[in-house]
């Protein structure tokens, strides 16, 4: 029970901040693929014996990275990239789930969560990546509010677009990864995306 308070109260303030972002700059549909594109990697975790959230993080990661490289080509728009990787992840990891001969209940509680199945190590694991989240939007707040209100603004003085939504797409996929053992694939953009909303509805 200790674990699982302190999960959830490290991942609500981690979500709570991240979230005025997303609802800023309507990432909310990012925010879905990428909890859904993490499934390989927790797949291939659990096939190897490793952690699940390591895998999830480099998963989060490489999706988020060849996101941005393929909208940064210019032959796909984004949301269209967002699509496509999204459903491509998801495949991979369903093919490699089926490969086995059961299915994990650790993999099932991925859609839902586990929250009092949080050990030290996942904790550990959880408060420095979220940590790590904060301190950098914390170092960076600057650039990534001047990007989230006004990019021509952020344009016109120097800031390369590209570059700072590469970093703000890797602090969305840390977040939701840290999130998936407490709330679980499915309730993760709700974490994001509802109090965050709400917030800007009170405050408009």
């Amino acid at each position: 029970m200790r674990h699982a308070f302190a999960a959830i109260v490290l991942v609500g303030i981690v979500c709570g901040i991240v979230g005025v972002f997303v609802i800023l700059r309507g990432l909310a549909f990012m925010g879905d693929a990428i909890a859904h594109a993490v499934f390989p990697g927790v797949v291939i975790s659990y096939v190897l014996g490793g952690n699940f959230l390591v895998g999830a993080i480099l998963a989060a990661t490489t999706v988020s990275l060849a996101i941005g490289f393929a909208t940064q080509s210019g032959l796909l728009r984004n949301d269209t990239a967002i699509g496509v990787f999204f459903v491509g992840a998801f495949a991979l990891g369903v093919a490699i789930i089926s490969t086995q001969r059961s299915y994990a209940r650790d993999i099932t509680n991925l859609l839902f969560g586990s929250i009092l199945g949080v050990s030290q190590e996942d904790l550990v694991l959880t408060g420095l990546v979220g940590c790590g989240v904060l301190i950098t939007i914390w170092l960076f707040r600057r650039e990534i509010v001047t990007i989230s209100f006004d990019r021509t603004f952020a344009q016109s003085h120097g800031l390369n677009l590209w570059a700072w939504d590469q970093v703000f797409l890797l602090l969305l996929s840390l977040t939701i990864v840290i999130s998936l053992q407490t709330v679980g694939n499915v309730l993760v953009l709700a974490m994001l995306v509802t109090p965050a909303a709400t917030a800007r509805l009170l405050t408009v």
